[in-house]
């Protein structure tokens, strides 16, 4: 199956081949309609139509039912679910909702027909398939060598029993290519893409196993409670109970799961954990550590570096041939070339004890992977943030191990960090106390009831400002922006308080650096380097990166290169000092989603003087070091950075931020806004009133998965009779 890239799919739509295998008339004409109107994204109506193609056979009816019903479910993929309810008792909401911004004139009659036409359309699709599977799979599967990951097909299993079901554990070892004709798979009340599916069940087979061996006797940590060992604890500092207790149950535990919110010491917890795992003899070289993202895989490495000076000095030859944090793309051996992970249930990761930070950022394709490959005798310890927002793909992982080990009542496994142990002045500790306060707002909460929650011992936890002269970016700050002129003081302020006030924009103006055979010399180095330390004290976050709102990041970062254009008297020329953003791996420079460079203008140290200077980006790398490219090398994933979208800011910390949450966002929610102020060590200016504010806070991300139904079947078999509620 030959899938289009975003710009060629909108061609082939606006010329259907004379040849299309699918009667024309009045499907033509709902793919013309939804295509000119925007109600549906042009590559996944392409999409659509491809898989369609394979049952030439599907009557008119039929197919504008499934074509419509398909695309509510690559939407509903979009937002994050991994699910699409279809029939009761499953919930129809978001399908109700799909289908009517998709149908021209929709009325409740027009839903409720098409709801009550689409499981015949779905048996008859599927019954079509089973006639064409000797043809299709063929094709199929050419195409799930070309695109393991965006490649689907449009025909459908009728129940999931028939591919192993959730009763089958062992379906998730089973080879792929056994189910490539099934890209769709209805699982009782529920519609999956198959993808999405296999994904659920090779997470769940994997936890179980690894689950069951906390019931093995070999491995149980019974002696937790009545044998605890003794800690190798830091020097300068006590551990709080909640730390000694999870650091204890990662050393006997073959699967810990650690959570707590910002300042929690999850990282203090990690070192500790390591400075034991070392003074106990365990091989650094059996260690791994890693993260999502190549920004949160560094933070992780600094962070541990730190700690290091509070454990005594015998540790240090250990500590310097300990593996540096790497992403997880990378620990499993990713290929850019093969879209596949070197390790996988087959070949299982080499390493004793793995460590994950910042879980609540990856999604289920990848943890399915991950979990995967970890071998049966590992130590696995997954450490995150359950507030925080979501994967950006679909699944919600972390909140969902914890639901199931809470379900299954799993001993020893999960340890919640609550005590903080950030000590600031007044107005940042209003902030932390603020963040906590989001942390426990129960989901039958009101706004009238929050605003009491938010009144600390010294009055309200957030101050509310009128012009922008009040404002210090400290703490927690409120102010409306309704017009683009309050927007664009607001940013001569923050370019005037934060951006200029530390001087690397001034003096990076005035600079051209000189480069030996593409290197830079040492005494610049520590001048770009401080430049880039620099720059990651602020950011702005937004809500949404969507061209033609003023709060997005197209608008923010616009206002600001306005404003330095006119406070350093700059032409049109890039910004030496700006932050730019790599937006897609770029593995030929070793660049990855999220990093982001500075920017500087060099020429070659044997150039002339008169020799134009050049721009280049400055980026630091997973072991610190320092490359330089030119501009135009990477141009094509770059964008400009002053201002990120709260997605993007996961794994990263600033000292000052300011979100974007206007009336005019969309979606804001309990969970976007804790990750945009935890992303904060000293101050928070949220744009948006205080209305807007606590409704946001009383609206939660609800994702609709079946991870836990399965881990809980599943385990009926594997961890005995455990107590299932």
């Amino acid at each position: 199956m030959l899938l289009h890239q975003r710009g060629s799919a909108r061609a082939r739509l606006e010329s259907i081949d004379p040849d299309f295998a699918l009667p024309l008339g009045s499907l033509e004409k709902q793919v013309a309609r939804l295509l000119h109107s925007g109600a549906a994204d042009p590559f996944e109506l392409h999409l659509c139509l491809e898989m369609l193609r394979l049952v030439p056979e599907l009557d008119q009816d039929d197919a504008i039912a499934l074509l419509h019903l398909l695309l509510v479910l690559l939407d509903n993929e979009r937002h994050g679910n991994t699910r699409l309810g279809l029939a009761p008792p499953a919930p129809l909401g978001h399908l109700r909702r799909g289908l009517s911004a998709l149908l021209e004139s929709p009325t409740q009659g027009s839903i409720d027909a098409l709801l009550h036409k689409l499981p015949e359309a779905l048996q008859r699709c599927s019954a079509l398939f089973a006639e064409h599977v000797d043809n299709v799979q063929p094709r199929i599967q050419k195409g799930v060598e070309q695109d393991a990951r965006n490649t689907c097909a449009p025909m459908l299993s009728t129940t999931a029993q028939e591919d192993g079901g959730n009763s089958n554990p062992s379906y998730a070892k089973r080879p792929m290519d056994n189910n490539l004709g099934r890209p769709f798979v209805i699982d009782g009340p529920w519609l999956y893409t198959h993808r999405l599916f296999r994904a659920e069940q090779k997470l769940a087979n994997a936890f179980v196993e690894l689950a069951a061996a906390l019931l093995t006797p070999s491995k149980s940590p019974q002696d937790l409670d009545t044998a605890p060992p003794k800690l190798l604890c830091p020097t300068t500092f006590a551990l709080d109970e909640q730390q000694v207790l999870a650091i204890r149950t990662a050393l006997l535990a073959p699967l810990c799961i650690i959570t707590g919110g910002p300042g929690s010491g999850k990282t203090t917890v990690v070192a500790s954990l390591l400075a034991n795992l070392l003074d106990r003899g365990s091989a650094a070289e059996h260690i791994a550590l890693a993260a999502p993202t190549g920004k949160a895989a560094r933070r992780l490495q600094e962070s541990i570096a730190q700690q290091q000076a509070h454990f005594p000095n015998t540790l240090e030859r250990a500590w310097a041939r300990l593996p540096a944090p790497q992403t997880l793309h990378r620990l499993l051996g990713y290929s850019p070339h093969t879209q596949r992970f070197s390790f996988d249930a087959h070949t299982r990761l080499p390493f004793k004890t793995l460590i994950v930070d910042e879980l609540s950022m990856v999604d289920l394709d990848l943890a399915a992977s991950l979990l995967c490959a970890i071998s049966p005798d590992a130590q696995v310890v997954l450490i995150g943030d359950a507030q925080q927002l979501p994967s950006v793909e679909a699944g919600s992982v972390l909140r969902d191990l914890i639901d199931a080990v809470e379900r299954l009542r799993l001993p020893n496994t999960l340890v919640q960090l609550q005590q903080t142990h950030r000590l600031r002045p007044d107005a940042q500790q209003d902030l932390l106390r603020f963040t906590e306060v989001v942390r426990n707002i129960p989901n039958t909460c009101t706004p009238v009831e929050l605003r009491e929650r938010f009144t600390g011992p010294h009055g309200s936890l957030y101050q509310i400002h009128k012009n922008t002269e009040e404002i210090s970016f400290e703490g927690l700050e409120l102010f409306v922006a309704d017009d683009e002129q309050t927007l664009q003081a607001l940013s001569r302020h923050w370019v005037t308080r934060l951006l200029l006030a530390q001087n690397h924009f001034q003096t990076l103006q005035q600079q051209v650096f000189a480069l030996h055979q593409g290197r830079l010399q040492d005494r610049d180095e520590l001048t770009l380097r401080a430049a880039l330390t620099a720059l990651q004290q602020q950011r702005i976050l937004c809500a949404s990166k969507q061209r033609g709102s003023r709060f997005s990041t197209v608008a923010s970062n616009e206002r600001i290169e306005i404003e330095l254009r006119k406070q350093l008297f700059l032409g049109e020329q890039a910004i030496a000092g700006s932050p730019w953003m790599i937006r897609a791996n770029d593995y030929h420079h070793q660049l990855f989603n999220g990093d982001t460079g500075l920017l500087f203008y060099a020429r070659a140290d044997d150039a002339a003087q008169d020799t134009p200077s050049q721009p280049m980006l400055l980026f630091e790398q997973a072991d610190t070091s320092l490359a330089c490219f030119h501009l135009d090398a990477v141009r094509a994933k770059l964008s400009l950075a002053h201002a990120i979208t709260i997605h993007k800011s996961q794994g990263n910390e600033f000292e000052h931020v300011m979100v974007l949450l206007s009336e005019e966002a969309h979606g804001s929610n309990r969970e976007l806004l804790y990750t945009a102020l935890t992303r904060a060590r000293r101050g928070v200016l949220l744009v948006a009133s205080e209305e807007r504010l606590l409704q946001s806070l009383c609206q939660t991300v609800i994702r609709e998965s079946g991870v836990v139904e399965r881990i809980r079947s599943l385990s009926r078999g594997h961890l005995g009779n455990p107590i299932i509620p």
